[in-house]
Formats: structure tokens, sequence, C-alpha cells
């Protein structure tokens, strides 16, 4: 979620892409969010604040609106970006 929506944990979703990359989230609240794909990512790390920070302007930004559908081609984040920039 965006900003003002980031400390509830229900309003995040988490899913993986198949082998030709395509991936579905379902039942997401309507409002603005920031699509994020990582390589590679530690569990949990989206939660972090702070790490979102150093990640946000590499997603897409999206609104979502009742009973909508919504198609999004993201550039997935290399895995050495995220690690470095990861919570410790």
């Amino acid at each position: 979620p965006e900003s003002a929506n980031r400390s509830k944990s229900y309003l995040y979703k988490v899913t993986q892409s198949g082998p030709e990359g395509r991936y579905t989230l379902r039942g997401i609240a309507p409002g603005e969010y920031i699509l994020l794909a990582w390589e590679q990512v530690e569990n949990g790390a989206w939660m972090d604040p702070e790490f979102l920070k150093t990640q946000e302007s590499k997603g897409e930004r999206i609104t979502v609106q009742s009973n909508g559908r919504h198609t999004q081609q993201l550039k997935v984040i290399p895995a050495d970006e995220s690690a470095a920039a990861a919570p410790k």
C-alpha cells in the first residue's frame, strides 16, 4: 500500500510468478498501491518502512478500484539490489 496505509498489514499481498513470469493477486482492497517484483527478497522485508523507502521508486504505482481488474508488467528488481537494501 501507499505510505499512509503501510501500518495495515492486511493490505499487503504477496505472490510468486509462474515459469512464464505471470502473476495474479486477488482480494485487494480499493486504494493506492505500489507493485514491486523482486528476483529474490528476504521474507517480510517489504513490511520494513526503511527497506521500502529504498525500493518503492523501482515499482509501479496503481490505483485499485472496487471490482476492478488491472494488468501490469513489472520490471524485476535484481537480487543484489534488494539484498543491499535489506534490513539488518
